[in-house]
């Protein structure tokens, strides 16, 4: 019905993959699937998928709606602990700070769970980022690399991440091509995900 292709996220020395969602029937993402599923069994079909692809001893980020619960939070620590998975390998992607409660963040953290901003610069600032909660990571939308004015205004905002959030790693996603890939080598980011790097892919069964 459902399963997940993997991205690698390179510049990191420990392997960082992003698992994305699939519908099995169109081999593609499918909103309304996805939430259909419960959390929990996204994250078992998932460590299911990597733990047959050989990638369980990488950090694997994996989306999160908005709306989760801390219920939910304590179900995927469960999962992860049914999977031998350590929490802290992964990493929980909120998109848009504003829609998740800054008690939801500091509860992924208690539980071990390594927190990312996903999508910043689609549809909000620096300004909406919450000043007592410092991201493990955030990972800068495609859309700052669009135009020259895109790209001269994430110089000054990658520059203003680093300085407010020093424990903050960036990861630069939608990199699809060598002018793209050498302008983010330019900045002052950790991380570079996008086409021109790898595509996301279904795992091979590890030999």
């Amino acid at each position: 019905m459902f399963g997940y292709v993997f991205q690698e996220i390179y510049g990191f020395k420990k392997k960082h993959f992003e698992a994305l969602f699939r519908s099995k029937k169109s081999d593609s993402f499918d909103a309304m699937m996805l939430e259909s599923i419960d959390i929990k069994d996204q994250l078992d079909a998932l460590l299911i998928a990597a733990k047959r692809g050989g990638i369980l001893n990488s950090n694997i980020h994996f989306n999160i709606k908005p709306s989760i619960s801390i219920i939910e939070l304590i179900d995927l620590s469960l999962i992860c602990s049914r999977h031998n998975f350590p929490q802290e390998h992964l990493i929980l992607e909120f998109v848009e700070c504003g829609l998740t409660s800054l008690a939801i963040l500091n509860y992924a953290r208690d539980l071990g769970f390594p927190v990312a901003l996903d999508d910043f610069g689609r549809g909000f600032s620096i300004d909406n980022l919450y000043s007592q909660f410092s991201y493990d990571y955030i990972k800068l939308d495609k859309v700052f690399l669009k135009s020259d004015i895109q790209r001269s205004i994430i110089e000054s905002i990658v520059k203003n991440i680093n300085e407010t959030y020093p424990n903050t790693q960036l990861i630069f996603e939608g990199v699809e091509s060598k002018f793209d890939f050498d302008f983010v080598n330019s900045l002052n980011v950790i991380g570079v995900q996008g086409f021109y790097l790898s595509k996301p892919k279904y795992l091979k069964e590890a030999a």
